[in-house]
């Protein structure tokens, strides 16, 4: 089920990414505005990396066959809308808009597809794991059971009237009575835990769809006037549209992360050896590919090695040195550091962007704080948040120090058994 789950998770990322891309696209179109373009920008290389991942961790034949079905609508819609759009010099007759919503939807139905499979995939391992824990709850009530029955009928068996013998018997009955009650709350445990997985699905399915709906239709409805009434109206009007526009982008990252930090709580945590440096490294590659133009040196340093979960540790690492690629990108030269305290000390990392006031420092890990304009520096507030919930499943602690415009560091531990 975490495989499906997770095989879910980044097809609605990627198509989180297209969604981002196909709006900024359609949004300049309408506007002319170049700053919209920004969101396409900075998710084209993200979605490609995205979707080279989602074909690789894909088991299903047929889920294989959908995710090549992805790639190809989307490889349509950039080859006939997409790049003649952005190629277009600005001021040219802008391209039918129709036929952009044309290709997408394509895309559109190919992800709904996808998802669709995923989520019944996902439900028939929820209805075999139900099974089975079902079945061994049975089994091990049965054993105790029985293991009581075989105490008790050795307890009658025993011929002795010695006083000793009787209090042996005497402590035979009472543990049997004890293994009797264990295994009926183990039985009641058991099936209070089924009850609150299947709540937790039910609320994760409400939020995901549920609360998605009204602003899918927000933002329809927004596209339809821009297109269809947009010439009509004035400059100012159009930016207030747009703003709409974004402000439902916004609110959707919004609702992935609440759901993301919902989630920590229940995904199983792996302990395994994990490779900081290299993850790290990684991830610094993708920085530089997202925004080739930008002048920054990244150092990481050598032989960053932890116990932990993999996939947790990665989004520790990412959300931290997005942020500090994010707070730094005013700086002339920005300069990011993955690094560890001598002696084996707290893991960090350090940027020389702009920094907060220490009086700041605890209220950063609360989520949806934003310390910064967000007109200048995006984001949800929840990064943060989920960093320190990861570490401290792993027995650490994570704290921030900074200075304002003098750059910030993030510093986190974790447990060594």
């Amino acid at each position: 089920m975490q495989h499906t789950r997770d095989v879910a998770r980044v097809a609605r990322q990627s198509y989180g990414l297209a969604v981002d891309r196909e709006t900024a696209i359609r949004g300049y179109l309408l506007t002319r505005d170049t700053a919209l373009l920004e969101p396409e920008r900075r998710s084209r290389a993200p979605l490609a990396a995205k979707l080279d991942t989602l074909t690789a961790i894909v088991r299903v034949p047929a889920q294989r066959d959908r995710a090549q079905g992805i790639r190809a609508a989307l490889d349509a819609w950039e080859r006939d809308y997409a790049a003649p759009a952005l190629a277009a010099p600005p001021g040219s007759a802008a391209l039918d808009p129709l036929a952009g919503k044309t290709r997408f939807d394509a895309l559109r139905r190919e992800f709904e597809a996808f998802l669709a499979d995923e989520d019944e995939l996902y439900r028939a391992g929820v209805r075999d794991a139900s099974r089975l824990s079902t079945l061994a709850t049975a089994l091990t009530l049965g054993a105790l059971l029985l293991v009581a029955a075989v105490l008790v009928r050795l307890q009658r068996q025993l011929t002795s009237s010695t006083g000793e013998i009787l209090h042996q018997q005497q402590q035979l009955e009472e543990q049997a009575t004890e293994l009797e009650g264990q295994a009926q709350e183990l039985e009641e445990r058991t099936n209070e835990l089924l009850e609150s997985n299947k709540e937790l699905e039910a609320f994760a399915y409400t939020v995901a769809h549920d609360l998605r709906s009204p602003l899918r239709s927000i933002n329809a409805f927004t596209r339809i006037v821009l297109e269809e009434s947009g010439p009509a109206l004035d400059a100012e009007h159009r930016g207030y549209l747009g703003r709409v526009l974004r402000g439902t982008l916004r609110m959707g990252q919004l609702i992935d992360g609440l759901l993301a930090l919902a989630r920590l709580r229940r995904d199983d945590l792996r302990r395994e050896p994990v490779d900081l440096t290299d993850i790290a490294r990684r991830i610094a590659s993708d920085l530089r590919l997202a925004e080739s133009d930008r002048r920054a040196e990244i150092r990481v340093a050598d032989g960053l090695r932890a116990e932990g979960d993999p996939r947790l540790l990665e989004v520790v690492l990412r959300n931290l040195m997005e942020n500090a690629w994010k707070f730094s990108r005013d700086r002339e030269l920005a300069v990011i550091e993955v690094g560890r305290e001598p002696g084996g000390g707290a893991f960090f990392v350090r940027d020389n962007g702009a920094g907060f006031a220490p009086a700041d420092a605890e209220r950063l890990f609360s989520p949806f704080t934003r310390l910064h304009d967000g007109a200048r520096f995006e984001g949800t507030g929840i990064g943060l948040a989920t960093v320190r919930r990861i570490v401290e499943r792993h027995g650490g602690r994570a704290w921030a120090e900074g200075t304002p415009d003098r750059g910030a560091t993030v510093h986190f531990t974790l447990y060594n058994p």
